[in-house]
């Protein structure tokens, strides 16, 4: 029994590149890659602290396979519900045992993020917060697309991974500070910026016959049109009332994504996602914020 249980967990691997297609961490089939998310985690460590530490690293690694595993579990039921065509779909179609695989990383994720709560209560002040961030995140990983909750398929599906992003951000920040007022603004502006690019995600789905489509085209651009305004209005207060000029060079890149987004055709709104350093989703001014951070704790 062990012996054919080894079998199925190693039959759909058998190479590096195929774990990293599974957990999305290289890309098929014009998907993004599930290593966006961990920008938030980066992002917070910049702003709180200067080097890595070996509670840091290991917070890296659970949420590299919560947000991983995350992703397969989308992928998989996406294929199985949907018919789409992803890399699961093809394991599957070759023969492989993926549903064996699927859910042995989806216990090795529970697994991980019990011991590392354990080591959290014995090891860090904050640790009640931190448990109740990593395990609400994990929570809305998986509820996001795994059966009978799947989220992504109900009203409410839109504004989870927003949500998702902002608590792998403040968890990632209070792992080495006290969840302070900065702390807040920043996750407010992830909060809208992710929102954002779900509207995005949105308009693509709409264009897909095998996705529901929860908002429809016009709808998503208008509110896409209010998130980029609030985004740029909040950046430029902030700037103002606080005197930063970083926040005053992040207004910028608001109006950027506003006029790329209101001059873009929601046909050519896929590919531009898919790339990172694209106008329409001008990442730059996060990149700017954690340079500044980090210069500034050195």
């Amino acid at each position: 029994m062990v012996g054919k249980l080894l079998r199925q967990l190693w039959q759909p691997v058998s190479s590096v590149k195929k774990i990293g297609h599974y957990f999305r961490i290289i890309p098929t089939h014009q998907k993004l890659t599930s290593l966006r998310p961990l920008a938030y985690v980066f992002f917070a460590y910049a702003l709180t602290f200067p080097e890595l530490s070996l509670i840091s690293l290991i917070n890296i690694l659970v949420i590299t396979l919560i947000v991983g595993t995350s992703y397969f579990l989308n992928d998989y039921y996406d294929h199985l519900l949907r018919k789409e065509d992803n890399f699961s779909q093809k394991m599957l179609r070759d023969g492989h045992s993926v549903t064996t695989f699927l859910y042995f990383w989806l216990v090795v994720s529970i697994l991980s993020s019990l011991v590392f709560s354990l080591g959290l209560i014995k090891n860090h002040p904050q640790s009640v917060l931190l448990i109740t961030l990593l395990s609400t995140g994990l929570l809305l990983a998986f509820t996001y697309s795994w059966p009978p909750l799947r989220l992504k398929d109900r009203l409410v599906g839109p504004m989870v991974f927003p949500l998702a992003a902002t608590i792998l951000f403040l968890e990632a920040w209070a792992l080495h500070q006290e969840i302070n007022t900065t702390a807040l603004v920043f996750s407010f502006i992830i909060l809208i910026f992710q929102s954002y690019l779900e509207i995005l995600h949105q308009i693509e789905d709409a264009q897909q016959m095998n996705e529901r489509v929860r908002i429809k085209q016009d709808t998503a651009r208008t509110a896409g049109i209010i998130m980029l305004t609030v985004g740029g209005l909040l950046t430029v207060s902030l700037g103002i009332i606080r005197g930063e000029w970083m926040f005053l060079l992040g207004t910028i890149f608001w109006w950027i994504r506003l006029i790329v987004f209101t001059k873009t055709p929601d046909i050519t709104i896929p590919l531009l996602r898919s790339r990172i350093w694209s106008p329409l989703l001008s990442v730059y001014e996060f990149l700017i914020y954690a340079i500044f951070g980090f210069i500034s704790k050195i």
